[in-house]
């Protein structure tokens, strides 16, 4: 499947990176627009995944002899990482960068880490699963 090639996944990193830096700092869309931030995450998620099945296709094949499960389960405790990752970056922002200005903070509360967390696993999920169904693996094993 197209979709999981390394130059997929630059572009849609890209694009996310593009995004976040337009929302942060040129239109504040994660404090006006109240979805956007989900869909961030979502997106993240989804990237991330698509990463790992790209990055362990062509490096671990391995791994691909194990049951759909346990894929489906590799990549989204990948994806789960990278979340936590950079919600730790959303806390370091908000603690040294911003400078306390409270209507600017990136992790409003524990709701909003958790959601943001929920929202990255969701899009590794759907990442997972078009790997699985993509027919780039037996899922008959």
């Amino acid at each position: 499947m197209a979709l999981f090639h390394p130059k997929i996944v630059l572009l849609l990193s890209i694009i996310i990176l593009a995004l976040h830096a337009l929302a942060l700092y040129q239109f504040y869309w994660y404090w006006t627009i109240p979805w956007f931030d989900m869909a961030m995450h979502a997106a993240g998620g989804f990237t991330a995944g698509i990463l790992f099945f790209v990055l362990a296709r062509n490096h671990v094949p391995i791994i691909f002899q194990a049951p759909p499960y346990a894929i489906i389960i590799a990549g989204v405790s990948v994806t789960a990482l990278i979340g936590v990752g950079w919600e730790l970056y959303e806390f370091l922002y908000d603690t040294f960068i911003i400078e306390r200005n409270v209507n600017l903070l990136l992790q409003a509360n524990v709701t909003d880490t958790l959601s943001d967390l929920f929202f990255d696993l969701l899009g590794g999920l759907i990442a997972a699963l078009l790997f699985i169904t993509s027919k780039k693996i037996n899922i008959d094993k």
